[in-house]
């Protein structure tokens, strides 16, 4: 039942009181204004929400990301139902020591720099917390973080060797690291056929002589 209809329920009722056989329209009116508050849907009452345990913050204060903490709270709160403080809190500690050990590229995005350890309500909503502590080791780091990148040395001369690169004006530590890649490999084999030109022709002038 909408608004309109709880409405002329209401006034009908009224005018039953007051013993009003026909509603004229200002008489709807005028019921209307005396019993609409009645006639709106009662709201329920607001539940109370429940604050996190003690127990749970300190848990969550020993996870290594924080993030959306009420959620990560209940999360815990859930999880503490069913196993004891001294379980969950040692299993974090465990968690956040693996997450310390982390290489920066295993833990941090290549390009956004964004932070991959699992959010906490998701973590111990999976009960990852149960998991063997093996599974948390990240060994070594395949290339180094983009946020942590140290260019390797500037080769000399090296934009007189590229007269036609776009960028060759740029500062090398603004350079990506592809590019850096690609000029130190060139400049490499290049040197490396004029060390064997220069090899073979001290040669070929020691056979001449």
């Amino acid at each position: 039942m909408d608004f309109r209809e709880h409405l002329l329920a209401a006034c009908r009722n009224k005018a039953k009181e007051l013993g009003v056989i026909k509603l004229e329209s200002k008489d709807v009116f005028l019921l209307a204004c005396e019993s609409h508050v009645a006639c709106l849907p009662q709201a329920k009452a607001p539940r109370n929400a429940k604050e996190p345990s003690e127990a749970a913050s300190l848990i969550y204060a020993e996870y290594p990301l924080k993030k959306s903490p009420v959620d990560a709270k209940i999360a815990i709160d859930k999880q503490l139902k069913k196993h004891s403080f001294e379980y969950l809190m040692a299993r974090t500690k465990l968690f956040a020591l693996a997450v310390a050990s982390w290489p920066s590229s295993y833990r941090y995005h290549q390009q956004t720099n964004r932070d991959l350890v699992p959010h906490p309500a998701t973590w111990y909503n999976g009960e990852r917390f149960t998991e063997d502590e093996n599974e948390w080791k990240r060994h070594g780091a395949r290339r180094p973080a983009y946020h942590q990148y140290i260019p390797p040395p500037e080769p000399y001369g090296w934009r007189e060797r590229f007269p036609d690169f776009v960028d060759r004006d740029k500062p090398w530590n603004q350079l990506q690291p592809t590019i850096h890649q690609f000029i130190i490999h060139t400049l490499s084999v290049s040197q490396t056929q004029t060390q064997i030109i220069n090899e073979d022709a001290h040669t070929v002038r020691l056979r001449t002589a």
